[in-house]
């Protein structure tokens, strides 16, 4: 929805306009609407809706609108708002919790996106050190893109591998930076490898990135090193911290393959259990209130913001003049 916006006097006015509908879907905890509008297109809105859950075999046809990122035409919105299912242009599709995605500064997307929680392969549940959460180069947006150019990234039948050793049936020894199958009889482990797109970096399973931002501010004081890089926000259950991501030339500098390629950049005290923090799967009476970092944004002078809800609290992040 939007509003009218008087600038002057901080407020909204007047009744609101529907953008894009039709986007609820029946698992209450499926409720992540991620949106952008690009630098180059600003007419464009670019909005994310997510599964039902972890194994929503539908999410792999386009016609549910699930588990995808589609572009809407703000100049054209037609009464009453686009339907988010028939409506608009697919961007990207087979991601399957994308809770944030970003644009760098050469116009590509990038997106986090959290790996299913309970699966199970050729009858072997997997889902305590598998899949990788993810973080997937999206590419930059074409506006005369039609959907059936997006690509897909996998949901529901292709996830990253984090621990190979624990793949059941695992004859092409998949390792790191690869997907396997959990649908084998809709995709192949080897067809993974060439119907969808694998992670540009793979992520430790259940450590569920929230926010991704790059660090592009007009004074970098953070540090010119940072420059270009990004920072995720791990919420946990086993994040609870800010990592950054190095990049060069447009690109993450780690290779696909490693397991290293973040560096801790706020994190939680080495001493706290962090399977007591509280979480939504951890509200008993024991929980501990943690860090759990979800939104970033940087300011002008290169402060970093962010948010941790479990603590009701918003950070600023500065550097000390040496």
């Amino acid at each position: 929805m939007s509003w009218d916006y008087d600038s002057r006097k901080f407020e909204v006015k007047g009744e609101p306009k529907i953008l894009v509908k039709g986007m609820a879907l029946t698992n209450p905890l499926a409720i992540t609407r991620a949106m952008a509008i690009p630098q180059k297109y600003p007419n464009l809105l670019m909005v994310f809706r997510s599964s039902e859950g972890d194994n929503d075999t539908d999410a792999s046809s386009i016609s549910t609108g699930r588990s995808m990122i589609k572009v809407f035409d703000l100049a054209q919105v037609p009464q009453g708002g686009y339907d988010y299912a028939t409506a608009g242009t697919v961007f990207a599709y087979g991601v399957r919790d994308s809770v944030d995605f970003t644009e760098d500064r050469f116009n590509n997307f990038w997106n986090v996106d959290n790996g299913a929680d309970v699966i199970t392969r050729y009858g072997t549940s997997i889902g305590f050190d598998n899949p990788a959460d993810e973080i997937n180069f999206l590419g930059e947006l074409c506006p005369t893109q039609k959907s059936e150019q997006a690509q897909n990234y996998g949901f529901p039948t292709c996830h990253g591998v984090w621990n190979s050793s624990a793949l059941a049936n695992n004859s092409l020894e998949l390792q790191v930076g690869q997907t396997f199958t959990i649908y084998p009889d809709i995709l192949s482990d080897r067809e993974c490898q060439t119907e969808t797109v694998p992670p540009r970096l793979s992520i430790f399973p259940h450590s569920a990135p929230l926010g991704m931002r790059f660090y592009n501010p007009h004074h970098p004081t953070l540090g010119d090193e940072l420059v270009d890089s990004a920072f995720i926000a791990y919420h946990g259950p086993t994040g609870h911290k800010i990592v950054n991501v190095p990049f060069h030339r447009g690109t993450i500098a780690a290779p696909s393959t490693t397991k290293e390629g973040t560096i801790d950049f706020i994190w939680t005290d080495p001493r706290v259990n962090l399977t007591n923090c509280k979480s939504e799967i951890n509200l008993g009476p024991t929980a501990v209130e943690c860090l759990s970092p979800v939104g970033i944004t940087f300011d002008e002078n290169g402060r970093m913001y962010f948010t941790s809800d479990q603590t009701g609290e918003v950070f600023v992040v500065t550097k000390d003049s040496v």
